[in-house]
């Protein structure tokens, strides 16, 4: 959550709380599979090559911080889809 401002991070902790929201065993499995578009993922990479040159415009530094929130939800998300699936296995 480090591109997420720290009360927004805490906020979306609790929003994506598989024990407050229900999640399902199949909810978390697509939650899992969540992933960014090859495009998406090449725009992400160009970005962070204009931005190590030096050479970003305004947009493009504003578009990247949008990948970078928009991952660390997707990285949060899938963290919490992995605790929910490990609780639900039942302990050796």
């Amino acid at each position: 959550t480090s591109c997420i401002p720290p009360p927004e991070a805490a906020i979306l902790q609790r929003l994506v709380d598989p024990r407050r929201c229900g999640w399902s065993e199949q909810a978390a499995q697509a939650v899992l599979k969540l992933n960014f578009s090859t495009e998406d993922q090449e725009r992400a990479a160009e970005l962070a090559d204009r931005a190590n040159q030096g050479i970003l415009t305004h947009d493009e530094e504003s578009e990247m911080e949008s990948y970078l929130r928009l991952g660390t939800l997707v990285d949060l998300m899938q963290s919490k889809a992995r605790l929910y699936l490990r609780d639900l296995r039942p302990a050796a």
